[in-house]
């Protein structure tokens, strides 16, 4: 889980049906907002969550197989901006200040 202002964004993946889901829950209220925010997104293997800003990188590690992807996603829009190939089982995100 990551929290980001007043939402707390909880991922989690489904080794029984092979699916990754990011809830949304409200902090101010405690309710789930939203089921599923990348719910339209294809990821195979949801690894690893990273906030920079307003964008979630999402860890697809691609069944554990193959090389993996970071993909940006935009919290304000809920879309993906920007697909990075990288390694295997990617996990983390580092983010220099310049």
């Amino acid at each position: 889980f990551l929290k980001h202002q007043n939402k707390l964004y909880l991922g989690y993946y489904d080794y029984t049906t092979n699916t990754s889901a990011i809830k949304e829950m409200n902090l101010t209220n405690q309710i789930i907002v939203n089921e599923n925010i990348i719910e339209n997104i294809q990821i195979n293997t949801l690894y690893g969550m990273n906030i920079h800003e307003h964008y979630l990188y999402l860890s697809d590690a691609n069944h554990y197989t193959n090389q993996g992807k970071i993909l940006v996603f935009n919290l304000n829009t809920l879309a993906i901006e920007k697909i990075l190939d990288v390694g295997l089982n990617p996990s983390k995100s580092i983010f220099i200040q310049h």
